[in-house]
């Protein structure tokens, strides 16, 4: 079975907890999460979401990987680099 991504933006002034919910919410729906952070407070964001949802998930005896790569995104014709964070489940 093939799932799908599921692209999440990360600003540096996301939610925390609500991207961590959302992280579990599309692993749940049987996709899988993929965060684009641009910037250093962005990526701090995502980071810390990663942590929360790998907690969270560990408490219903989930465990969650997390792969970290480097990625080009267009920014109003603009290509910028940004982190790019797959959230998958073992």
């Amino acid at each position: 079975m093939t799932m799908a991504r599921r692209q999440l933006k990360v600003g540096g002034a996301t939610n925390v907890n609500k991207l961590s919910g959302a992280i579990l919410s599309v692993l749940e729906e049987g996709n899988t999460p993929e965060l684009i952070a641009v910037g250093m407070s962005a990526v701090n964001q995502a980071v810390k979401a990663c942590i929360v949802a790998k907690g969270n998930a560990y408490k219903k005896g989930k465990l969650l990987n997390t792969i970290p790569s480097f990625t080009l995104v267009d920014i109003e014709g603009n290509s910028r680099d940004a982190i790019k964070i797959v959230v998958e489940e073992t």
